[in-house]
């Protein structure tokens, strides 16, 4: 015996320019006098026997999705149960309840936001408000979903907006250009472009309103038509977007969310377009924070966590406006970051991770620590990453976070700095250009270093010579820089006599360092670090921040009698013939002329 009965009828709304899915849904159902019957009771079982049996939701959802895609008048699914599931033991109501969710479930996952421009929120928005009748039919291995579906479009309108969308994006020009540049040029299109249909509005017949079609090829719809062409408009050229449903100025209304520099903001082009009577001035409702939305409430589905918005407009975040190389005392990356004046900067600040696949170093500079610089009466701040001369090419991926889990990020590099100096000598000087290729070269004969040990051994990205053309260091060279810094001796007198050998060493890092170490057997306090060497107690002092322009000075420790400069370490390494490698012995050749190229410059600049 088979009867007909509609167990289930969700909510349906229609609204001016807005249209929620329609879910009547109709069920098919075969019974026998004791429960119910394992043999296929519907003829349109039979005929999905030979078609796909989907295993998961996500699988029936896809498949549903491609089907709305293409137009089908008919949409038509087949899941199976799970092993575990044995829908002939349940109860009437059970069954009911268990059937609706799948269904429930295949039609959410087919309008997940995939990304892909004609799937998602656009099948969503573009299936009609008219009530639906599904049918269903089970065995006992699997149900069959059947729904007959309407649209605002046809295949070959849908076709039509395809083709035209590539002839538009292609006559914006839009390689070139960065996010930000291409989402306005197609937002300022559309808003130029597309008129509010209110010869149509209260014509309920008229449904195309509500389409991207009806917005981009006759140039007039309703406030969906616009976010369902924005929607798929910016999703071709990979700009995600969504489309939000709810009350404008107290009216059913649909407006975008849009992702810009890896945040979400809210987007309004039927109010921005100038047929809009709420427009004032060019986007008024253009990537705009909540607060920066007014008349704009959001339906609760919209209220989620996948839907949040920036807490300030674009424009109101922090922003990079571009970077600069410290290398005078230091070697630094330094990001110059432009704050709103009435940003929270409590929370503000930038992370940078140094390096990738897993070998990275994480440094946190907040807000407080960043170097504020004032010029033509606006005032910026310098957020500085340290790096060593091993991390030339290894990228910086700086993140300013701020307010409640939102960030802004850039991705730099010291080897990028220096192509781009190089890239315009005409603007920056031959003195600057010397400068990058010395702190290049620097870095490269450093790295050489990495397998005698004598520089650390995490895994930094390779790079070459800054010319690769002029080879590396000769004996000339090693020569050349001898021949100077053996004016500057490390030089050991009148050691007191609770100091037994002395040593010393540099620290090649950001800044450099002189380390001064002495043997001594009496127990000393101040400054002195105490560490063990070969088993024996030494003691350690530091002279910090030794950079190029230090590099000549004399540093006298007369209560030990010692007198050292940096320049005394690469006399040490040189003047020692078959002491040191030649690996060695180039690294401190380059970190020379790195000093003298730094030095150089910065006659030049004061």
């Amino acid at each position: 015996m088979k009867h007909n009965k509609k167990f289930l009828s969700l909510l349906l709304t229609v609204c001016m320019a807005v249209s929620l899915i329609p879910a009547t849904v109709m069920a098919d159902t075969g019974k026998a006098q004791n429960g119910r019957s394992e043999t296929v009771v519907s003829g349109l079982t039979k005929l999905k026997l030979d078609s796909t049996i989907h295993t998961t939701i996500e699988s029936a959802g896809k498949d549903m999705a491609e089907q709305m895609a293409n137009r089908e008048p008919t949409v038509t699914v087949t899941y199976q149960f799970p092993e575990d599931v044995n829908v002939l033991s349940m109860s009437d109501s059970d069954f009911e309840a268990y059937i609706f969710g799948i269904y429930d479930d295949i039609l959410a996952q087919s309008f997940t936001h995939t990304g892909v421009p004609y799937e998602g929120d656009y099948i969503k928005w573009h299936i009609t408000p008219e009530t639906q009748d599904v049918g269903i039919s089970y065995t006992a291995e699997s149900v069959t979903f059947s729904t007959p579906t309407y649209y605002y479009t046809t295949a070959e309108q849908e076709q039509q907006v395809g083709d035209q969308i590539d002839a538009i994006l292609q006559s914006l020009d839009l390689d070139e250009k960065s996010e930000y540049e291409q989402f306005i040029a197609i937002y300022d299109y559309i808003t130029e472009n597309v008129f509010y249909d209110y010869e149509n509005l209260e014509d309920d017949s008229y449904s195309l309103k509500y389409s991207a079609y009806a917005a981009l090829i006759n140039h007039t719809s309703v406030c969906q038509g616009y976010a369902n062409l924005l929607y798929r408009m910016l999703l071709t050229v990979g700009i995600d977007c969504r489309i939000i449903a709810g009350k404008g100025n107290g009216g059913d209304h649909a407006w975008n969310i849009v992702k810009i520099d890896k945040n979400w903001y809210n987007v309004d082009a039927t109010w921005d377009s100038p047929s809009s009577p709420l427009r004032r001035f060019s986007k008024d409702f253009c990537l705009k924070s909540v607060d920066e939305f007014p008349d704009h409430v959001r339906n609760s589905e919209f209220l989620t966590d996948e839907f949040a918005t920036s807490p300030v407009s674009y424009g109101h975040a922090p922003g990079f406006l571009g970077h600069s190389l410290e290398i005078y005392d230091s070697i630094a990356m330094v990001y110059w970051v432009e704050v709103p004046a009435d940003l929270d900067t409590s929370t503000l600040n930038c992370v940078f991770t140094v390096g990738e696949d897993g070998n990275t170093r994480v440094a946190t500079v907040p807000f407080s620590k960043a170097k504020e610089v004032s010029t033509n009466n606006h005032t910026y701040y310098k957020f500085v990453c340290e790096m060593n001369a091993l991390e030339i090419a290894d990228p910086i991926v700086a993140r300013l976070n701020y307010g409640d889990g939102y960030s802004v990020e850039n991705t730099y590099s010291i080897l990028e700095y220096c192509e781009d100096i190089r890239s315009n000598k005409k603007v920056y000087g031959a003195e600057a250009v010397n400068a990058v290729d010395a702190i290049q070269d620097y870095g490269y004969y450093m790295f050489q270093c990495v397998d005698d040990g004598w520089t650390d051994k995490k895994s930094h990205k390779a790079f070459t010579l800054s010319d690769p053309d002029k080879g590396m260091y000769t004996d000339a060279d090693i020569a050349r820089v001898d021949s100077v810094v053996s004016a500057y001796p490390f030089t050991v007198k009148n050691l007191p006599n609770w100091a037994e050998s002395v040593v010393y060493s540099l620290s090649l890092t950001s800044k450099t360092k002189i380390n001064i170490y002495f043997r001594s057997d009496a127990t000393l306090t101040g400054t002195l670090i105490p560490v063990m060497m070969n088993n024996e107690q030494w003691y350690k002092l530091t002279i910090d921040n030794v950079g190029p322009s230090s590099f000549t000075s004399i540093y006298a420790m007369d209560y030990l009698g010692v007198w050292v400069s940096p320049l005394s370490y690469i006399n040490s390494i040189l003047d020692q013939p078959d002491t040191y490698p030649l690996d060695k012995k180039n690294a401190m050749v380059a970190y020379y002329d790195y000093y003298v190229a730094v030095m150089a410059y910065y006659d030049i600049l004061f």
